[in-house]
């Protein structure tokens, strides 16, 4: 991937959210990395730091790392973890200025979505990670490795798609629905969309026909446009659970998390997938570069900690998306459910994958275009 010195300071949200730009299945039986990097022994670093900062989403989310993998981490290190909710684009931004400046970036841990992962390697903001802290690597599937340019720096501890979520007592989508369905007027002020591209580029480019990474995406961003009457709002996924809890939205397209969580809460929620299939994508683990080394260290220890079997098969169960170790566990309520494709065949079905190369190119191009069809 070509250098970039610039980050778009964009990035509000939920979008999450991309798988790479091979397509691999998602199959728990995929096989993992053959070998592992040879580097010199990790040394443990003779002080540790009282805390880490992970950098992630709002609940489900940081709740959920909190009970999955952050008190199994402060057990066994004594070190606590603390969060910064900041969104991936800004942080993202801030971690590059501290850097220019000659500062400690603002976070330890990066969650962030992968093209944004793939894009901080590019632009030299990401401390390669060390296979001798971070040994739960050669149990990820293919979809959970960086590849290319970006091997070794990051890792992408789940999938997931971008079904629409509603709620059953408010609306009734028909069950083929295609993409196009929320367009038609009947629908007016009830949608609440994603503050970025991620969920619907890849459906209403199917639906014309278009390539996103050789096409002219011109007539996708038009066809998006007309979701403008319908829109409640847009945002991140916390937004949306407000959004639908007041019941100022009936439905909306969001990673199945937020589903859960909404339906968790006593409210009568579904989710399906669109007869065109939904956007696929990751999210990645980077630690950025100028670091103290034992900062660096626990940081490493923290990612290994959260790709872990047991720690994916806890926190994906509790946010719905699908765990990329081989050895997790998926949850019961995942299976045969179009929403969680793990198969070769359940992907090509419901899933389309969104490539990571293009859309780290074109990212800050196609949010541009986004918000001018739907706020412009």
């Amino acid at each position: 991937m070509q250098q970039d010195d610039d980050v778009p300071a964009y990035g509000s949200g939920p979008s999450r959210r991309t798988l790479l730009a091979s397509g691999t299945a998602l199959a728990f039986g995929l096989t993992a990395l053959g070998a592992s990097r040879k580097a010199r022994a990790a040394s443990v670093p003779a002080t540790k730091p009282d805390k880490i900062i992970v950098r992630t989403w709002g609940d489900p989310w940081q709740s959920t790392l909190q009970k999955a993998v952050s008190e199994k981490f402060t057990a066994e290190t004594g070190i606590k973890v603390a969060y910064d909710l900041t969104d991936f684009g800004p942080m993202q931004v801030k971690i590059q200025q501290a850097l220019k400046a000659g500062n400690r970036p603002p976070c330890d841990v990066n969650h962030t979505v992968a093209y944004f992962a793939a894009r901080a390697v590019a632009q030299r903001l990401v401390q390669k990670l060390d296979p001798e802290i971070v040994t739960n690597e050669t149990q990820l599937t293919a979809v959970g490795l960086s590849s290319g340019s970006s091997a070794g720096y990051f890792v992408s501890p789940y999938s997931y798609i971008y079904p629409i979520i509603y709620n059953s007592d408010l609306i009734q989508p028909p069950e083929d629905m295609s993409w196009e369905g929320i367009l038609d007027p009947k629908y007016g002020k009830s949608f609440f969309g994603g503050g970025t591209f991620d969920e619907l580029i890849m459906p209403f480019a199917k639906i014309k026909g278009i390539d996103v990474a050789t096409g002219d995406l011109t007539p996708v961003w038009a066809e998006i446009a007309k979701l403008k009457p319908n829109l409640t709002g847009l945002g991140q996924d916390s937004d949306f659970v407000n959004s639908m809890k007041s019941k100022q939205s009936k439905w909306g397209t969001f990673i199945v998390g937020n589903g859960i969580d909404l339906k968790n809460g006593g409210l009568p929620i579904k989710w399906f997938v669109p007869r065109e299939g939904s956007t696929m994508c990751t999210d990645s683990l980077y630690v950025p570069r100028g670091l103290p080394d034992n900062v660096n260290y626990y940081a490493q220890k923290y990612i290994n900690q959260w790709i872990d079997a047991a720690s994916l098969t806890a926190y994906c169960e509790a946010v719905g998306t699908v765990p990329t170790n081989k050895g997790s566990t998926p949850a019961k309520y995942m299976l045969n459910d179009p929403v969680f494709p793990f198969t070769e065949e359940q992907i090509h079905k419901y899933a389309l994958p969104m490539p990571m190369d293009a859309t780290a190119r074109n990212q800050d191009k196609w949010q541009a275009a986004y918000m001018m069809a739907l706020q412009g």
